[in-house]
């Protein structure tokens, strides 16, 4: 008599005799429901025809409880807690959509959910999401809300030592998109001072868009003092182009001295995804004058490794670049060396030239138009013994 068993008895009775099983449940359900409506009416108890669903606890409730604990008791910092609490919504969000409740969580609840990660993100980006998700569990039990920790049957996927070497644009590709900015109006003149402020500090999202008017210094020195991770405050020089924008951004009547600078249309502080929407509106612009544009990637953390980029470039040491990102292992900022082609070819015509090798008169190396450090060889339609030679030639021009 309840709509589960009705279901059960026509999939059975659908599979035996080859019928359809839509058509059929739909039948059956009317034909049960009324004579459960008649049995009722001779008062005869009847099982409810659904089990009654139990209200949960309210997810913008829990989360709120879940970071005060991991704030007081852990002291995770709020730019930590806001990239936790971005997963562990989608996982509430999620069982919402199940009609489980927290109570009831399962093993297949958390395995789907990482499921449906893996189809769209990348392999670093799902580890972090199961450890905000163990964290969470192991919240849940510790407050009393589901009966055993299930934090360690969290499997997320295993990130290598080794990386791809992080994407970057050329200060010439950079240049197009701030200039593909219309500076006349409010909104062109926030973008251009967002953009080139990025790429001049290296500053993250979270760190720019944390930058308030008292951590401005627009006269010389001039130089912001961003707030990274870990509580940790670095100081970075700003270029005059740079301090001149920004001076103009401080100067709208409507901007609060002591809050963010950066703003959106209705005077509310910019988001992650706000800054990403404005980088990609430019780089879009930029691309319709230069198509190789097109088929490059444009994020806000971009411009962070186009800034490291330029940096190792211009023979800024290691530990220098290291201080000015704000990168508390050395480690991580030697990744850039992969990407910066250019060093390793004056390396490379250095050995030539100690060796005694290097030819009399070389081919002068010039970057692809589609990556600023792939070596282009316009081989055309050759032969393999002829690219071979073609390409052992251009080694020996390096």
């Amino acid at each position: 008599m309840t709509l589960r068993d009705v279901t059960r008895a026509v999939e059975a009775y659908s599979y035996d005799r080859g019928v359809d099983s839509k058509k059929t449940l739909k039948d059956a359900k009317v034909a049960v429901r009324a004579w459960a409506e008649g049995l009722r009416a001779i008062g005869v108890d009847v099982p409810p025809w659904k089990p009654p669903q139990a209200r949960g606890e309210a997810i913008e409730t829990l989360l709120g409880e879940y970071c005060q604990h991991r704030w007081l008791r852990r002291g995770v910092t709020h730019a930590s807690l806001r990239v936790e609490c971005r997963f562990v919504r989608k996982f509430l969000f999620v069982l919402k959509r199940r009609r489980r409740a927290v109570a009831s969580i399962a093993l297949e609840d958390i395995d789907g959910f990482i499921s449906e990660l893996g189809r769209r993100l990348k392999p670093k980006t799902i580890a972090g999401a199961c450890s905000a998700l163990r964290s969470f569990l192991r919240f849940l039990h510790a407050s009393g809300r589901v009966p055993e920790d299930l934090s360690s049957s969290v499997l997320g996927p295993l990130v290598g030592a080794a990386e791809r070497p992080p994407r970057v644009l050329p200060w010439g590709d950079v240049q197009r998109i701030i200039a593909a900015i219309d500076q006349h109006t409010v909104a062109g003149k926030r973008d251009f001072a967002l953009l080139i402020f990025l790429y001049n500090s290296g500053a993250g999202v979270s760190e720019a868009l944390a930058v308030r008017g008292s951590d401005l210094q627009l006269r010389r020195p001039r130089q912001v003092r961003l707030h990274g991770k870990g509580s940790k405050d670095r100081i970075c020089p700003l270029w005059q182009d740079t301090s001149s924008a920004l001076r103009q951004l401080l100067q709208r009547a409507e901007l609060p001295h002591d809050g963010p600078i950066f703003r959106n249309a209705r005077g509310e502080p910019l988001t992650r995804d706000g800054v990403a929407y404005i980088i990609s509106k430019h780089h879009r612009s930029a691309a319709r004058e230069k198509t190789t544009l097109r088929r490059k990637r444009m994020t806000p953390h971009v411009m962070r490794h186009s800034c490291a980029v330029g940096l190792l470039q211009s023979g800024a040491d290691l530990t220098v670049i290291r201080d000015y990102l704000g990168h508390a292992s050395i480690a991580t900022t030697g990744r850039y060396v992969k990407t910066n082609l250019q060093m390793k070819r004056h390396a490379l015509n250095a050995f030539w030239q100690r060796a005694g090798l290097a030819p009399a008169r070389s081919t002068p190396w010039k970057p692809n138009t589609g990556h600023p450090d792939v070596p282009c060889f316009t081989l055309g339609r050759l032969p393999y013994v002829e690219y071979a030679r073609c390409f052992a030639h251009e080694i020996r021009s390096f």
